[in-house]
């Protein structure tokens, strides 16, 4: 199979599919960011966060007043995240974050 191909091919069966290929774990959060007056404080606060080591995409929202990011948990934390933010002179709060969970046998081990 075509190197490129291969690549796609595990590209669309998500990011932590084939990490010989140069993937690596990715994070998604979702983040309610308050305080922004304007367009220009999102795109201040998504500028600082795209450039930050660890992150994939980030993407602020000030009509919703919430931001996206995805990152490598490698690399950085929520908590970190959330603290770029808040250095900005913004309040970050976590939304939502997804995590994998394992060691599961049964549909038993998730009620509780």
């Amino acid at each position: 199979m075509d190197k490129k191909i291969e690549k796609e091919a595990d590209h669309n069966r998500g990011p932590l599919a084939n990490k010989s290929l140069g993937y690596k774990e990715v994070r998604k959060l979702n983040l309610q960011v308050s305080g922004m007056s304007c367009a220009s404080c999102a795109l201040r606060i998504e500028k600082v966060l795209s450039e930050t080591k660890g992150v994939n995409e980030a993407m602020v929202n000030f009509a919703t007043g919430q931001a996206f990011v995805a990152f490598d948990p490698a690399q950085i934390s929520p908590a970190e995240l959330t603290k770029k933010i808040d250095e900005l002179g913004y309040k970050s709060v976590v939304e939502r974050a997804e995590f994998p969970v394992g060691g599961m046998s049964c549909a038993s081990c998730s009620i509780g």
